[in-house]
């Protein structure tokens, strides 16, 4: 019992978002580029890498060091938005670290005028 108390308390804090997961743009110009950071920090024993980002559409870019993160550190995960079509969006974007297998989900919207 007290392994698995122990493997949940790693688990849950294995990644650490500094910032918070979803991001509201507001307004943003049409065909304007805007970016946000998402800080991230290494609460594991190990070495930590982004392996890949994905997203859900060619509008959302993401920008990440493919340099390992030691233990303790933290990092930026940049996405740059560029809206053609106006109104609101939302677009989610996940991100798969070397240290488990499901995603860290993160979220931007805002509206395009």
């Amino acid at each position: 019992m007290m392994y698995l108390l122990m493997y949940v308390a790693f688990s849950l804090t294995g990644i650490q978002w500094l910032t918070p997961a979803d991001h509201d743009f507001g307004s943003v110009p049409r065909g304007e580029s805007v970016t946000h950071h998402f800080v991230y920090q290494n609460n594991t024993s190990s070495p930590l890498v982004i392996d890949n980002v994905r997203v859900t559409c060619g509008c959302t870019a993401p920008d990440w060091s493919t340099s390992a993160l030691p233990p303790g550190t933290s990092d930026t995960l940049s996405i740059v938005f560029q809206g053609q079509k106006r109104g609101p969006f939302s677009k989610q974007i996940k991100v798969y670290f070397n240290v488990q297998r499901r995603a860290e989900r993160l979220q931007i919207s805002g509206t395009v005028e």
